[in-house]
C-alpha cells in the first residue's frame, strides 16, 4: 500500500488505531506522521488503491501535546471521528466531527500499483455442466496456451488453443479454465463443473 505508515522518529510506536472504509476509499488514523513517504500535519489519511492523500483541517487541542483522531465510524452515508481534539481549524470541535470535505485533500503521495488489464473477450464452456467434453465459445486468436485448474487450484491440463476439449479423464469436481496470451497474461478465464 504504498509503503504504508510510519512515525518517522520512533518507527517501533507506529500504530494505526482506527480504519473506515468510506465512498470507496479507506480511512485510517493512529499514531504516525507520514503516509506513503509523505509527510503529515495530522494522522489522518485515506487510500484509493493508488496512494496516500492527507485530508484537510488542523486538528488541535491546546491542553494536549498529542492531538489525534482515536476512532471513526460511518453513520447515514457520512463519515465521523472522534479523538483528543478541541478545535478543528480553529472551530469549536469537542471531540467529535463529521467529515464533510467530499474529495478535498491536501497532499497526496506518488501512485503506486500495476496496470490492470481487461479481457479482451468473454469465453463460454458449453455445457456446464459436462461430462466428457466442452466446447469453448469466443475464444480469441490471442490465447497461446489454455490451462485447466481444480478447486485446490492444482494444474490438470495444459494444451495449446482448441475449440473442443476432452475432460473424460477428469474427476467430478469444480475447474477453472484459464487462456493466456503471447506475454503469460491471462486472457480468459472461466469455470466448469463435471
Amino acid at each position: 500500500m504504498g509503503g504504508g505508515v510510519i512515525l518517522t522518529l520512533q518507527p517501533a510506536s507506529t500504530t494505526g488505531m482506527a480504519m473506515q472504509w468510506f465512498h470507496d476509499e479507506l480511512y485510517l488514523t493512529g499514531q504516525f506522521n507520514e503516509a506513503g513517504g509523505m509527510p503529515l500535519e495530522d494522522a489522518l489519511v485515506k487510500w484509493n488503491r493508488h496512494q496516500w492523500c492527507s485530508l484537510p483541517g488542523n486538528l488541535d487541542d491546546p491542553n494536549t501535546a498529542i492531538d489525534r483522531v482515536l476512532d471513526m465510524t460511518v453513520w447515514r452515508d457520512s463519515l465521523f471521528v472522534c479523538g483528543s481534539f478541541t478545535t478543528i481549524d480553529g472551530e469549536p470541535a469537542r471531540h467529535v466531527a463529521q467529515w464533510i470535505g467530499g474529495e478535498a485533500t491536501l497532499d497526496c503521495s506518488p501512485s503506486v500499483g500495476v496496470t490492470e488489464y481487461q479481457t479482451p473477450g468473454v469465453i463460454t464452456l458449453v455445457p456446464n455442466p459436462a461430462t466428457t467434453t466442452i466446447t469453448i465459445q469466443g475464444l480469441s486468436s490471442e490465447v497461446k496456451r489454455i490451462q485447466v485448474v481444480d478447486a485446490l487450484g492444482k494444474i490438470v491440463m495444459q494444451v495449446t488453443p482448441s475449440v473442443t476439449l476432452d475432460i473424460s479423464f477428469l474427476p467430478h469436481g469444480a475447474y477453472s479454465l484459464q487462456a493466456f496470451g503471447d506475454s503469460g497474461r491471462i486472457l480468459a478465464n472461466e469455470r466448469f463443473v463435471k
